[in-house]
């Protein structure tokens, strides 16, 4: 097993001391904030957390206000080449 050592600052020193008069092992805190550090950066999200981060996008960008703008069919050429040409009109002319 692998030896950690970590210089501590005189605040977190006194902590620790404190800490290991209580009884609490210090091999067994810096065990457990590293697993618990780990699993949240390698936290899977389950499908209620993709519906509240997907909701949460949402929110902070909606959708623009007005009606929404038509597509063209992509298999229909002339379909897309007369929206190709409006949508390049109206781009130029501002």
């Amino acid at each position: 097993m692998k030896l950690l050592n970590v210089r501590l600052s005189p605040e977190d020193e006194a902590m620790a001391a404190e800490l290991r008069a209580g009884g609490i092992a210090m091999s067994e805190l810096v065990r457990d904030a590293i697993r618990t550090e780990y699993g949240r950066r390698r936290r899977r999200l389950r499908p209620e957390d993709v519906d509240a981060l997907l909701a949460d996008i949402y929110a902070r960008h909606p959708d623009p206000a007005g009606p929404a703008r038509s597509r063209p069919d992509i298999h229909d050429r002339r379909a897309f080449r007369e929206a190709f040409r409006r949508r390049v009109r109206s781009e130029t002319e501002r």
